[in-house]
């Protein structure tokens, strides 16, 4: 009996031997862990886009419709019974910028001359209303005086 007891906690020693071997071979043989980074799912608040009509305009290279005019005419009526108004003239002005305007805007308001204007990029169409032949000859003068490339037409 004490040799059958023996043999089997001899055999209960050997089969835990054999058992931790082959576990320890598996934990060897599977990989390593590698920690990764947790992403959470990112919300765009500032990137909102509302679904309109707008931008699927802006998305086509062609558009599906046409104006049905291309021209725009405007008729100025400068004839006036009034004998106070001068009659109009044109001053296209050149290479202008927002300095180069507010000096133009402020030599007109210190004048009281009456105009009209159309600016379109660094250009500028300015249409005055004069009677009196020293006022025009003085305003020349002063967008000389600024140095503003002008020609009259």
């Amino acid at each position: 009996m004490k040799k059958l007891a023996f043999v089997a906690g001899l055999l209960a020693v050997l089969s835990g031997a054999i058992y931790g071997v082959l576990y320890l071979d598996k934990i060897s043989i599977s990989p390593s862990f590698q920690a990764q980074p947790i992403e959470f799912p990112q919300t765009h608040t500032n990137q909102i886009q509302q679904e309109s009509w707008l931008n699927s305009l802006a998305d086509r290279d062609e558009l599906p419709y046409a104006y049905p005019a291309t021209e725009l005419s405007v008729r100025f009526d400068f004839a006036d019974k009034d004998s106070k108004r001068g009659m109009p003239s044109s001053i296209s002005i050149n290479d202008l910028d927002e300095y180069k305007f507010a000096c133009v805007k402020q030599v007109l308001r210190q004048n009281n001359i009456e105009s009209a204007y159309y600016k379109s990029g660094d250009s500028l169409r300015l249409m005055v209303f004069l009677t009196d032949e020293a006022m025009y000859e003085k305003l020349l003068a002063d967008l000389k005086y600024y140095r503003l490339s002008f020609s009259v037409q």
